[in-house]
C-alpha cells in the first residue's frame, strides 16, 4: 500500500455540493502521485455515484450536482503514475436544505428594516432554522451580527439602526445537522431621519413678579372660555385706566378666583 497519503476532510457542505481538501501534503513523497479519485455515494443507495478525478497538484475537489437533505458516503484514493492505488479513505457528510428565494425589504424606517423571503422550494424536510447575518456598512468594525430565525418565520425586523444607513444582509437555511444552504444576499438602506421643528402655539403673555402666595398664570391659554374672560378683563382695565396683572392663587380653584386685578 502507498504510504504518506494525505488525509482528506470536508471543507464545506451546502445544499447540492460538498467541498473537500487534502491536508498534510508532502511534495517530495507525492512526486510520483498521478491523481486523486473522489466519489460520493448516497447512503440509502439511491441514484448514481458522483466521482471526480483531480490532478495530484490540486489541494481540493468539489462534488456538485448532489441532492438536498441527503447523507453521502465520500470515498477518496490516490493513484500513482505506474497505476498503483492507495487504500480508500471514507467519510460521511449530509447536504443542506434548498436556498431561500425572493429576499426583499418590505418596510424601511430611519431606525429599522423589515425583510421578507420565500422558504426553500426543496429540502424543507430537514430545515431546522434560518441563519441571518447583517452588518452596517458604515461601521464594518462592528462586524456581522448573527441570529437564528425559526423555520416557521418568513420575515424579520432588524432594529436599532440609524437614518441613511446601508445594511448588508446574508440569509441561508440550515439543516438539523447544521449544514447550511447557499447564501442569499440583500443590501438595504434605511430612510433619512425626519427633522422635527417646534412651532409656538397660542398667545403669549409676559410674566410679572407675583405677590407672595401666588404664582403666575400659564403663559399659553388653550381654553377658549379662559381667553374670552381674559379679553373682557383686559378691556375693562383699559377703560378704567387700571394697571392689571394676572396671577394664579394656588389656594383657589375656580376660574373667577384665579383671575385677579392687581391695583
Amino acid at each position: 500500500a502507498l504510504e504518506n497519503v494525505p488525509e482528506f476532510k470536508v471543507y464545506n457542505g451546502k445544499s447540492n455540493y460538498i467541498e473537500l481538501y487534502w491536508e498534510s501534503r508532502n511534495t517530495t513523497v507525492e512526486s510520483c502521485f498521478s491523481h486523486f479519485t473522489t466519489c460520493a455515494h448516497k447512503s440509502d443507495g439511491a441514484g448514481e455515484d458522483m466521482c471526480e478525478k483531480t490532478p495530484s497538484f490540486e489541494t481540493g475537489v468539489v462534488l456538485s450536482g448532489l441532492e438536498v437533505c441527503s447523507n453521502y458516503s465520500i470515498t477518496s484514493w490516490v493513484s500513482t503514475l505506474d497505476g498503483m492505488q492507495s487504500d480508500n479513505q471514507t467519510l460521511h457528510q449530509t447536504t443542506g436544505p434548498g436556498d431561500v428565494s425572493d429576499i426583499t425589504a418590505v418596510d424601511r424606517t430611519p431606525e429599522s428594516v423589515i425583510i421578507k423571503w420565500t422558504a426553500p422550494a426543496r429540502g424543507r424536510e430537514c430545515l431546522a432554522h434560518y441563519r441571518l447575518r447583517f452588518e452596517r456598512k458604515m461601521s464594518p468594525e462592528e462586524g456581522y451580527r448573527e441570529v437564528n430565525v425559526s423555520a416557521d418565520e418568513s420575515q424579520y425586523l432588524i432594529a436599532n439602526l440609524t437614518g441613511c444607513t446601508t445594511v448588508n444582509i446574508l440569509l441561508s437555511s440550515v439543516s438539523f445537522f447544521q449544514t447550511q444552504s447557499n447564501v442569499s444576499y440583500l443590501q438595504v438602506t434605511t430612510r433619512e431621519s425626519e427633522r422635527v421643528e417646534t412651532v409656538p402655539v397660542g398667545p403669549h403673555l409676559t410674566n410679572h413678579t407675583p405677590p407672595m402666595g401666588m404664582i403666575p398664570v400659564q403663559q399659553v391659554f388653550y381654553n377658549s372660555q379662559v381667553q374670552s374672560q381674559l379679553s373682557l378683563l383686559i378691556t375693562l382695565a383699559t377703560i378704567h385706566d387700571t394697571p392689571m396683572l394676572l396671577f394664579q392663587d394656588v389656594r383657589t380653584s375656580t376660574l373667577q378666583e384665579r383671575l385677579k386685578i392687581w391695583r
